[in-house]
């Protein structure tokens, strides 16, 4: 039995549609699709990128224009650096540091969080109204600690 090259078996593994190509195969716990290639596993991206544009460039990623993991149509992806992929990552919501982080993502889209923007919003109008820190930290669930570095601007200091 002849052996099938790795683009044939990539292209079988593809639906085609008018927009992301989908990946059918075995994908990974953050959605990206994976083929194995010899004794190692691939991002199926990185392949489709190398079938039709060649070879990566070192230090370099393949990214996604669509945002959708196992997206694998060469129109929509692009190559750029890990700033470059950082950046993008961010722009479209999907950064989150681990909640220990100093550098965590502000708000709520910390992984550890207990409010939302609104919340924070509400606890600084509640207070400007009178309603003292201990009382918000019952009503919200939170330290009293943690409201007063709201109400003084030091954590969600970017909300307005």
């Amino acid at each position: 039995m002849p052996k099938v090259s790795l683009e044939e078996r990539f292209w079988s593994k593809v639906e085609k549609t008018d927009n992301c190509w989908e990946w059918t195969s075995w994908k990974d716990y953050k959605g990206y699709g994976k083929i194995s290639n010899g004794n190692q596993q691939r991002f199926a991206h990185h392949i489709a990128w190398e079938l039709t544009h060649g070879p990566i460039p070192d230090g370099l990623c393949v990214l996604h224009h669509c945002d959708n993991p196992s997206c694998v149509n060469p129109d929509h992806l692009f190559i750029g650096t890990v700033a470059d992929n950082n950046a993008d990552m961010w722009k479209k919501g999907r950064g989150v540091l681990p909640p220990r982080s100093k550098m965590a993502h502000p708000g709520a889209k910390n992984g550890a969080a207990k409010l939302t923007r609104q919340k924070v919003l509400e606890i600084r109008h509640k207070y400007s109204n009178g309603i003292t820190q201990s009382e918000l930290s019952r009503q919200f669930g939170v330290s009293q600690k943690q409201i007063g570095r709201i109400v003084h601007r030091e954590n969600w200091a970017w909300l307005e």
